[in-house]
């Protein structure tokens, strides 16, 4: 998330960001995701809450990456094909003429999709050290003597 947000802020919200930001390709993280029932043990602990607010962190992540793929599919495929058919590819152009040029869907398409991208990537961004922050608290305690990798967000 972290690439991916510091893209976003090199655009301002909006129009920029709704026309501006290139699309990406974020990896596969399919094979990435926990298998909750694996950690079903968790109930049996102190803390039960962290299984619930893992499951809930990893369900906002798969829609971060879910929001990233389908602005990406609609930028490329409908915002972009519009742009170079109006030949807006090298001019400035104002909201108003982006609007009245590329129809009411594509242009509130590509700004609703910019808004969503936005939204979830930053709350995941945010949300997810402070999962691993638990996440690991939770293990030392439960773990004592072990060895845990340490993530450092830079």
């Amino acid at each position: 998330m972290r690439p991916i947000k510091r893209d976003l802020e090199q655009y301002q919200e909006g129009v920029q960001r709704a026309f501006n930001l290139p699309s990406q390709k974020p990896p596969k993280y399919s094979d990435l995701k926990q298998d909750i029932n694996s950690l079903s043990f968790v109930l049996e602990t102190d803390t039960p809450q962290v299984l619930l607010d893992l499951t809930v962190e990893q369900e906002r992540f798969d829609q971060a990456i879910e929001s990233i793929n389908v602005r990406n599919d609609f930028y490329v495929y409908q915002v972009q094909p519009a742009i170079s058919q109006k030949g807006f590819t090298s001019l400035r152009v104002t909201r108003q003429q982006l609007r009245e040029a590329l129809g009411e869907r594509i242009f509130e398409g590509a700004m609703q999709g910019a808004r969503e991208l936005s939204s979830h990537v930053v709350e995941t961004d945010s949300s997810l050290p402070q999962m691993y922050s638990r996440l690991l608290d939770f293990s030392k305690k439960h773990f004592p003597g072990e060895k845990f990798v340490h993530w450092e967000i830079k």
